[in-house]
C-alpha cells in the first residue's frame, strides 16, 4: 500500500465513522472549534479590506463542515471545496450548500479551470502529504490559484513546538508523542521556501499559537495525572484549565495559525 492509499484508507473509515459530524477529522472538540473561530475571522478581516464578494477555496473540504459554517456566517462570497477522499467528497455534496461548488480532485495538481481565489484555506490538510516534495507542489499550486494581494489562511502543524512540547513530556517521563501515522508535519525550512516564491507572513488575527495552553494542558499536564483507565480526550478537568488559562501560553502547539498575502508573481 503506497501512501496516498494509506491516506485515502484513512479518510474512508473517518468519513463512515463520523459522517456529517463536526468533529470529523478533529476529534478534540475545543481544537476544532478554535480553528473555525480562527478561519471565519481572518474570512471576515480580509472581507472587510477587499469588499464583500469573496471567492474562497477549501482545499481538503472533508465532509465539507467548515463550508456549512462560513455560507451560513459570510455573505455574498462564492464557495469552493476541494477533496480527494470520494466518501468525504460525497458527504460534502449532500449537504447543498449554497453559492457553493464541490470538486473532487488532488491538492497538488488540480488547477480549477485557470480560475483563481481571493481567500485559500487548508485546515491539516497538506500535513497528509508525506513528502517534502508533495508539500512543496501543493505550496506551489496554491501560490497559482490565489490571485495577487489574495490571503492563505494556514492551519497545519509543525515540528518545532511539537519538539518543546516532547521536551515538557520527558520532564514528567512522559513517551514522546509523535504525528498520526498518516500524517507529516511542517517545518519552518518549508515555509521560508514557500515564502521566497511571493508571500508575506501577515500577523493573524489570533495568535500564532493559539492553542499552545490547551496542548500543554492536554497532553502534558491531564497526561501526568490522568488514572491509567482515566477518560482521555474532551474532559471536565480539561475544560476547566481551558477557561481558566489564557491561550497563546509558550509554543506547545504543534497545529499553528497563520496567514500569507501573495505579494505577486515570483521571479
Amino acid at each position: 500500500m503506497n501512501y496516498e492509499e494509506k491516506i485515502t484508507d484513512h479518510y474512508r473509515k473517518e468519513a463512515a465513522a463520523m459522517g456529517l459530524s463536526k468533529n470529523s477529522t478533529m476529534h478534540d472538540a475545543f481544537i476544532r472549534n478554535k480553528e473555525i473561530e480562527f478561519i471565519l475571522s481572518e474570512v471576515q478581516a480580509h472581507r472587510s479590506k477587499r469588499g464583500n464578494s469573496l471567492s474562497i477555496l477549501d482545499l481538503g473540504c472533508g465532509n465539507g463542515y467548515l463550508l456549512s459554517v462560513l455560507t451560513e456566517q459570510v455573505d455574498g462570497c462564492k464557495f469552493t471545496g476541494l477533496e480527494f477522499t470520494d466518501e468525504l467528497y460525497q458527504l460534502a455534496i449532500s449537504r447543498k450548500l449554497k453559492n457553493t461548488t464541490i470538486i473532487k480532485g488532488d491538492c497538488r495538481t488540480e488547477r480549477m479551470n485557470g480560475e483563481q481565489f481571493d481567500v485559500i484555506i487548508s485546515e491539516r490538510v497538506l500535513i497528509n502529504l508525506l513528502s517534502k516534495d508533495d508539500k512543496v507542489k501543493a505550496l506551489d499550486n496554491i501560490r497559482s490559484l490565489l490571485k495577487d494581494q489574495g490571503i492563505y489562511i494556514m492551519v497545519e502543524s509543525f515540528d518545532e513546538p511539537l519538539s518543546n512540547l516532547n521536551k515538557a513530556r520527558k520532564e514528567l517521563l512522559l513517551d514522546e508523542t509523535k504525528p498520526a501515522y498518516h500524517n507529516e508535519y511542517f517545518n519552518e525550512e518549508i515555509v521560508k521556501g514557500f515564502k521566497e516564491t511571493g508571500f508575506a507572513e501577515l500577523n493573524p488575527t489570533y495568535p500564532k499559537h493559539y492553542l499552545s495552553s490547551h496542548y500543554f494542558i492536554t497532553r502534558v499536564l491531564h497526561e501526568a495525572i490522568r488514572p491509567e483507565e482515566g477518560a482521555i480526550k474532551n474532559t471536565e478537568f480539561v475544560k476547566f484549565f481551558d477557561v481558566a488559562l489564557p491561550p497563546a501560553i509558550g509554543e506547545y502547539s504543534p497545529i499553528l495559525f497563520r496567514v500569507f498575502e501573495k505579494q505577486g508573481s515570483a521571479l
